[in-house]
């Protein structure tokens, strides 16, 4: 079995033993530590904890193919909702446990409605094309050194291209981050292959480094944690291993940084009633320093240190977000009835088309002044996160939760599908790359989300015109018109075995092609008997089998 259709061997026994180990640790910590108000409230939780994993296992399992899409995004409910109910939050004991009640079944049901989707969609593999437009890397590599160059002197020098002009310079800044982003996988995923040259490789971890620190620099770690898991995974899928070294590393790092986030933001972010803007220079006593936090919050007396810790991830948490408007919607708060919806098409018109186009975050500022998290003064120096769950109750109540359940299924379900039999430096799987990206950044509302998915596509379509070219198919495989037994595979992954198998002959000793030219010598000699056809079915299982796991 291969992600997405690669060709890329998946040991699903591993992967799905690696799920069980760690949903058993989650459940055991869950056991020792849960703090619930009721037995109501605890039995939902584990409902919503089940609904969580169950992407991840029918994945694991493989029962559902392509990239695990739908698995991050329901992994998200962790941080999010799952870990500040199971910890008790003060910041819950505000709320009513109705509306608690309320809101767990409905978001039980919103992920069981789109696991549904996307399984009934992906559960069968598609049968690869034969041809599909793929990027020539060495044609275009000096091409991917320029976007990545462009994308980290935009994010680096910033007003320095003031000149530009404010529509003109924010579409190039966006186009150039989009492109340093999908240069950088494609680059981690060459790391992993091996195929980079000294040159490159100092390239890429000198201006990737950079681009990691300036985007942390505003102590904002969450596009920090999307570059990351972009850079591990173009490295995985290109050197079929997990650098569990240098995940252990950043996951460490990160930790004491989120740690010590919340100090670094109090003492920087209201100097001149902003955000201060740094200098290349000043980034080692910043990191220095925020480091240094980090290790006195994590150093503090257990209570005091968890506290601190806990405070900071429950004020980036969406669970009292959509407690609140669940509470106040529509008894005290009618419904916004698509008022955070309306001026998402102005959005994808260029501002140097469009002068009146408004901003992608309008719609986190509608929602925070109508639920009173922020007032009118307050919108100018600071933001709150919606997601879009919370969105969609806002606007239309459980009738907006049960559509977004849909649209989200089935636009994710399709990406996933279109992962599917395509090699990895093609447009479909690289769109379906940046569709999973998006899933990390779970405090986005609808307006957020549809411009940066469209920024990004277009990126990517320009990237389709100038370095990539209708290619044959490495995965597809002529396939019989006679049906054929597939020992359980589907009809594209049972190409993929036969194309392994052949490419890869001294590892087993015998092949496919083998196989068939002794069956054929038997039935001419007349030895075509029990036996040996027992033993030559046999040899063919084993091969599918020891292939398959």
């Amino acid at each position: 079995m291969g992600i997405g259709g690669l060709g890329i061997p998946v040991n699903r026994r591993k992967l799905l033993l690696w799920f069980q180990l760690g949903t058993a640790g989650y459940l055991a910590y869950f056991y020792f530590t849960a703090q619930f108000r009721t037995l109501e409230i605890l039995l939902l939780t584990v409902g919503l904890i089940f609904a969580a994993l169950l992407p991840s296992y029918l994945w694991c399992k493989g029962k559902v193919h392509g990239l695990p899409i739908i698995p991050v995004f329901a992994l998200s409910t962790f941080p999010a909702y799952i870990l500040p109910i199971h910890r008790g939050s003060e910041l819950l004991d505000q709320f009513s446990k109705e509306t608690e009640a309320k809101a767990l079944l409905c978001l039980i049901g919103f992920f069981l409605a789109i696991t549904l989707i996307w399984q009934q969609m992906c559960n069968n593999p598609r049968k690869a094309p034969a041809i599909c437009r793929m990027m020539d890397l060495q044609g275009s590599t000096w091409l991917l050194v320029v976007f990545l160059i462009s994308g980290t002197l935009f994010q680096l020098a910033g007003l320095i291209f003031y000149q530009f002009g404010g529509g003109l310079f924010s579409l190039v800044r966006g186009y150039a981050g989009n492109a340093a982003m999908l240069a950088t996988f494609i680059f981690a995923y060459r790391l992993g292959m091996g195929t980079l040259t000294p040159a490159l490789k100092i390239l890429l971890f000198g201006v990737v480094g950079l681009l990691i620190f300036s985007d942390a620099i505003s102590f904002i770690l969450a596009t920090t944690l999307v570059r990351l898991v972009v850079i591990g995974a173009g490295y995985t899928l290109g050197s079929q291993k997990i650098p569990w070294k240098s995940a252990v590393v950043a996951i460490s790092l990160i930790s004491v940084l989120h740690a010590g986030k919340a100090e670094m933001r109090e003492k920087y972010w209201n100097q001149d009633g902003g955000n201060r803007a740094f200098s290349i220079v000043e980034y080692p006593l910043i990191f220095g320093e925020w480091f240094a936090s980090g290790v006195k919050v994590l150093g503090q007396k257990k209570g005091e240190g968890e506290r601190d810790v806990q405070s900071a991830a429950e004020r980036g948490a969406m669970v009292q977000i959509l407690f609140r408007i669940m509470e106040w919607s529509p008894s005290r708060k009618p419904f916004l009835e698509g008022e955070t919806y309306k001026e998402i098409p102005a959005l994808l018109v260029p501002r140097i088309l469009y002068k009146e186009k408004g901003i992608a975050h309008i719609g986190n500022w509608i929602l925070a002044y109508y639920y009173e998290f922020l007032t009118l003064e307050g919108l100018s120096k600071t933001s709150v996160g919606f997601d879009l769950l919370s969105e969609s109750y806002a606007n239309y109540g459980y009738i907006g939760m049960g559509f977004l359940a849909i649209i989200l299924g089935l636009f994710y379900g399709w990406v996933c599908r279109q992962s599917i039999g395509v090699p990895l430096l093609s447009l479909r799987f690289l769109f379906a790359v940046l569709v999973l990206s998006g899933t990390f950044s779970s405090n986005n509302t609808m307006g957020v989300f549809v411009t940066t998915l469209w920024q990004s596509s277009m990126v990517l379509l320009t990237l389709g015109i100038l370095l990539t070219k209708q290619m044959p198919n490495p995965l597809y495989v002529k396939t019989s018109s006679a049906p054929a037994k597939d020992h359980g595979l589907g009809a594209s992954e049972r190409g993929q075995v036969e194309a392994l198998l052949r490419s890869k002959p001294r590892r087993l000793g015998r092949n496919f092609e083998g196989l068939k030219a002794k069956r054929r010598r038997c039935a001419m000699n007349g030895r075509r008997g029990l036996f040996t056809e027992k033993k030559i079915k046999i040899h063919e299982n084993l091969c599918a089998v020891w292939l398959w796991f």
